[in-house]
């Protein structure tokens, strides 16, 4: 490859990877039950599977920005929230159903959430009381912030609520920011209390008594298998992660001439 103008990539346009697919179709068929019809679903439609590459941000935000205008819903994450089913969730989903308490359901979660969404990050932090889980923006969300930490919120809920079969009232959710107007939506979706505070991230708090309750679809020998694969997963993803930017380094390290697949791969150890 001659140096000179590099060619514009378009996925590299269209962002870093956000979400998996499923989760953009589920919101696309809740558009269709309601009659609506959004063009930036369209470039979803290819991937698949529990591995399936993940949608970038530009066409996820489109969507969700679309969504948002078309239904004048500004509570409709709470609603997608609600309609993604356990199944929606792949193998995450199944070590969290086949964990013996919330607590370790919760612990799943976090430590697998990349394999659903790169769009915000996971983290488990015990406290005197119990434990939280904190969820973080790890991409530029913009306008679909709300969108999406209400989505989670619901999901959580909903997860630890078929898992125990107990109320989520003791449960605190905070969220950043002012209420919005239309605040009282949350409990037509949400038993735990929500609160708005100051801050960037959206926190889920948990009492300790709530945490140790045992999960009805405890099963040790299928969260183990299912951990395991999520593990495999996850290092697979962080290995591509990791091929990807010592690409990006070699690359941006090359004035004279870009090397072609073969050169990079020669340096990786890789084959083309």
């Amino acid at each position: 490859m001659r140096a000179g103008r590099a060619r514009r990539d378009p996925a590299a346009d269209a962002g870093p990877p956000a979400f998996h697919p499923v989760y953009l179709r589920v919101l696309g068929a809740g558009l269709a039950r309601r009659g609506i019809e959004v063009p930036a679903l369209a470039p979803v439609e290819a991937a698949s599977g529990e591995d399936a590459a993940m949608v970038p941000l530009a066409p996820a935000r489109a969507l969700i920005a679309a969504a948002l205008a078309a239904t004048a819903t500004p509570w409709l994450g709470l609603e997608f929230g609600a309609a993604a089913q356990t199944h929606t969730h792949g193998l995450v989903g199944s070590a969290a159903y086949a964990s013996d308490t919330l607590d370790t359901a919760l612990k799943t979660l976090a430590r697998f959430a990349s394999l659903r969404t790169r769009a915000v990050a996971f983290e488990w932090r015990p406290t005197r009381a119990g434990g939280e889980l904190v969820i973080a923006a790890a991409l530029d969300l913009g306008a679909m912030l709300g969108f999406v930490f209400d989505a989670m919120l619901v999901i959580v809920e909903r997860i630890l609520q078929s898992l125990s079969g107990q109320s989520l009232a003791a449960a605190r959710y905070v969220l950043p920011g002012p209420a919005p107007a239309w605040r009282e939506r949350y409990r037509d979706h949400l038993e735990g209390e929500v609160v708005f505070e100051r801050g960037e991230c959206a926190r889920l708090h948990f009492p300790a008594a709530l945490l140790s309750a045992p999960c009805l679809t405890a099963d040790a020998a299928g969260h183990a298998r299912a951990a395991e694969a999520c593990a495999r997963l996850l290092d697979a993803q962080q290995q591509r992660r990791a091929i990807g930017e010592r690409v990006r380094m070699l690359l941006a390290a090359s004035a004279d001439r870009l090397p072609d697949a073969a050169d990079l791969a020669a340096r990786l150890h890789l084959s083309p």
